[in-house]
């Protein structure tokens, strides 16, 4: 299995999926719902959704086996699939239910709900790749072993990369300290299909790999690939996992940085990310004292960050960066 018949197959259960739940929805919206006759509403829909995690974790589940034994010619090892509550269902849907529950709600309430289940369906798919990555058993050793074998390849000369940094030609993936061409690792990355990108998952897109040191059980990031987020500005790993709804996002195993589905575009959405940035330092030496004149920051000064992603968000808008040819979508 390639990356488009991942992409492709878990699009596909979330559009059969859609139609069903769009169907069931009409009939809810006519009456005011109580919160019980939300939950009903849920229920009623919850079987469908569920067997719709599970085969979209299988789907994914086989994208990470192929693509393990076509780098590292390694055989599956056993693994549970995502899991699925009908708990968390309802908690996750809660932002639709306010505005689903009215009398007469709205097609953007049905739409809502849509939007939130499809991302259920979407998350259990890139739920089931980090979980495989975290779990991998087979590869940690092999990671290890490398690790023990040849420290050098492994080692970071941090003098050299902060001093890099500050450069403004500098680019994250050139430093070829940190990624070693032949160097194995446990890692994911986030990759978008180009249809609904936003400027917020295009900087997330941008870093690249997330790696998983050997032994480790969490998600947590190296001291080379947090230094290399500090240098261009991004934010820390908790955003690395959120998944805004109607996101195209997707999560694919990396088991080589010479050698994974989405490179391309990482490299891409990287060149993309460091330019917004020049131009937002460039803007705030301009304009130093630029405050937010509304919402919860206002009065606060605009971060680096926040121009970034504005600068970033103004240009996918005017279509001078076009995620289609990030993500290498033809036309």
């Amino acid at each position: 299995m390639d990356d488009e018949e991942y992409n492709n197959g878990v699009d596909a259960i979330v559009a059969s999926v859609l139609l069903i739940v769009l169907r069931r929805a009409s009939l809810f919206r006519s009456k005011r719902l109580t919160p019980d006759e939300w939950v009903q509403f849920l229920g009623s829909v919850w079987p469908i959704v569920h067997g719709a995690r599970e085969k979209s974790s299988g789907v994914a589940r086989d994208f990470y086996d192929s693509e393990r034994l076509r780098v590292l010619g390694l055989k599956e090892f056993p693994l549970n699939l995502q899991p699925s509550s009908f708990e968390r269902f309802v908690q996750n849907m809660e932002p639709a239910r306010v505005e689903f529950s009215k009398a007469r709600a709205s097609h953007g309430a049905s739409m809502t709900v849509g939007s939130l289940i499809s991302r259920e369906i979407q998350d259990a798919a890139r739920g089931q790749i980090i979980t495989s990555v975290k779990k991998d058993r087979p590869l940690d050793n092999i990671v290890s072993r490398q690790e023990q074998d040849h420290p050098e390849k492994h080692s970071v000369d941090m003098a050299k990369f902060l001093e890099e940094a500050g450069r403004s030609d500098f680019k994250p993936s050139d430093v070829s300290t940190i990624d070693p061409a032949d160097r194995i690792v446990r890692g994911w990355a986030r990759v978008a299909t180009g249809a609904e990108t936003c400027a917020w998952c295009l900087m997330l897109i941008s870093r690249g790999p997330v790696y998983l040191t050997a032994g480790s059980a969490g998600s947590r990031f190296t001291d080379d690939t947090a230094l290399r987020m500090d240098a261009v500005g991004t934010l820390l790993d908790a955003k690395i996992k959120q998944w805004h709804p109607n996101c195209d996002c997707k999560v694919v195993p990396v088991f080589k940085i010479s050698e994974w589905e989405g490179r391309h575009a990482w490299k891409a959405a990287e060149e993309a990310w460091i330019a917004a940035t020049d131009d937002a330092i460039e803007l705030g030496n301009r304009e130093p004292h630029r405050v937010h004149k509304r919402g919860k920051n206002k009065g606060k000064p605009f971060t680096l960050g926040e121009d970034t992603i504005n600068i970033l968000r103004q240009r996918l808008m005017r279509g001078d960066v076009s995620m289609r040819k990030i993500s290498g979508i033809a036309g």
